[in-house]
């Protein structure tokens, strides 16, 4: 951070920053994130499908700031959880991908 310039735009753009190693441990299942939310969420693959349409979304509306590390590593576990689901298909995977592009496209208008 200090060899950065100290600012907000240096603290989200650096890997090392807390807020992404927090991002990213809070997103993560197994023994680093307890509790029956948890095994809820990893238990229902519609919730999944959800959270990676969510994640999706916001990576296909960022505009002028980018897709930061952080953008691009809850899609990336969103997608890995998801796809480890034992219920997991990819013709809902497939879908899930067009509605979140036909949300993006709303969005952006």
């Amino acid at each position: 951070m200090k060899t950065n310039g100290e600012t907000r735009r240096a603290l989200e753009r650096c890997s090392c920053s807390i807020y992404v190693i927090a991002s990213i441990l809070h997103q993560m299942p197994g023994p680093l994130k307890r509790g029956r939310t948890q095994v809820a969420e990893q238990n229902d693959v519609t919730k999944l499908y959800e959270e990676f349409e969510e994640v999706f979304v916001d990576v296909l509306t960022a505009k002028s700031e980018g897709v930061s590390f952080s953008r691009r590593m809850k899609l990336r576990l969103a997608r890995s959880r998801l796809r480890a689901h034992k219920d997991f298909t990819r013709r809902e995977y497939d879908a899930a991908v067009l509605r979140a592009d036909a949300r993006a496209w709303k969005i952006l208008g």
